[in-house]
């Protein structure tokens, strides 16, 4: 795994379930770089944002649905 998609799959990890601005956030730095990113990155993503209890609140569940569905156009 090379450091870019390390510093997003750790990124992602602490935002998934975050109920705060930084879900939005990565959100936007993700659409901006997912192309850069390693399919096994993407999926790995995508597997556990389906695999999550809990996505946060409403506002935060639309953001990480709109990171679904991005990241599964890529697979």
């Amino acid at each position: 795994m090379n450091k870019l998609d390390m510093l997003y799959i750790t990124s992602f990890r602490y935002c998934l379930g975050r109920r705060t601005y930084i879900v939005g956030m990565f959100k936007e730095f993700l659409f901006e770089d997912i192309d850069k990113l390693s399919y096994n990155t993407i999926a790995i993503m995508h597997k556990e944002i389906n695999e999550a209890k809990s996505l946060g609140d409403d506002c935060d569940n639309e953001v990480w649905l709109e990171v679904l569905k991005k990241l599964g156009d890529k697979l």
